[in-house]
């Protein structure tokens, strides 16, 4: 029995790496065929900043940095508006992080609750608590006790989907890559605190439940298959 469970779990391993590779190949072939080398342009900008006073971080570039990056990109229109954009956003994002942490070093227990947010610092008039920074939002709304929530809560999801659903590892691999996917999205994007961030949540609990339910009621199937064959065998008197 414990050969057979380590056999299972190296497949399961197995298909989780195959489903990978799988992913990054089709994601690289589309890259370089369909969208002419911009996801990996995207990606490449998403670290680009400018190095100054981190006090200063703005929506404004400096003429200097300006003339960088028109000089990289001067036979390319369109790729210098792209990284110029993504270097506003960028020092958007570093100084809403310092701003989000300075206020949470305050309260770092409990933080200030979900729909607390930097009065010097807002992003949407409709929706103040609301971030692209979420990591560092969450922290100074929770806390690390509600961090620490957070954490337990995704590791439960994650161990009770493996737990019951792990002969089908397809669909277990599936829900894992959705999970990790949509977790990287929120990182810089204020998807969490809102109708789809809590729709995606409601989402993958209920699969998680169905998966533990399909399992609970299998083990039933099969322990009352169990009876009628022992019912049978009294009956019969035959030798079970």
């Amino acid at each position: 029995m414990t050969k057979l469970k380590k056999e299972n779990r190296k497949n399961g391993l197995k298909k989780i790496i195959i489903l990978i590779i799988e992913v990054f190949t089709v994601a690289l072939i589309a890259n370089f065929s369909v969208f002419n080398n911009r996801v990996f342009h995207h990606f490449n900008n998403s670290f680009v900043y400018e190095t100054g006073d981190k006090e200063k971080y703005d929506s404004k570039i400096s003429e200097e940095f300006k003339n960088k990056i028109k000089e990289k990109f001067k036979n390319n229109v369109e790729a210098y508006h792209d990284r110029e954009g993504s270097v506003i956003s960028n020092n958007i994002k570093i100084k809403q992080s310092q701003l989000l942490l300075r206020k949470w070093l305050k309260r770092p227990l409990l933080g200030y609750g979900y729909g607390s947010y930097l009065e010097n610092f807002i992003r949407s008039e409709e929706a103040p608590f609301s971030y692209e920074m979420v990591f560092f939002s969450l922290l100074m709304k929770t806390g690390i006790v509600g961090i620490l929530f957070w954490i337990f809560l995704l590791f439960s999801l994650i161990h009770i989907k493996y737990k019951y659903g792990k002969k089908d590892i397809s669909d277990f691999s599936s829900w894992l890559f959705l999970v990790v996917s949509f977790g990287i999205l929120v990182q810089t994007n204020p998807l969490l605190f809102n109708s789809v961030g809590i729709a995606f949540l409601l989402f993958i609990s209920m699969d998680v439940i169905h998966t533990f339910a399909a399992y609970k009621n299998k083990s039933k199937q099969k322990v009352k298959g169990k009876r009628k064959i022992i019912k049978n065998c009294d009956d019969t008197k035959c030798i079970c």
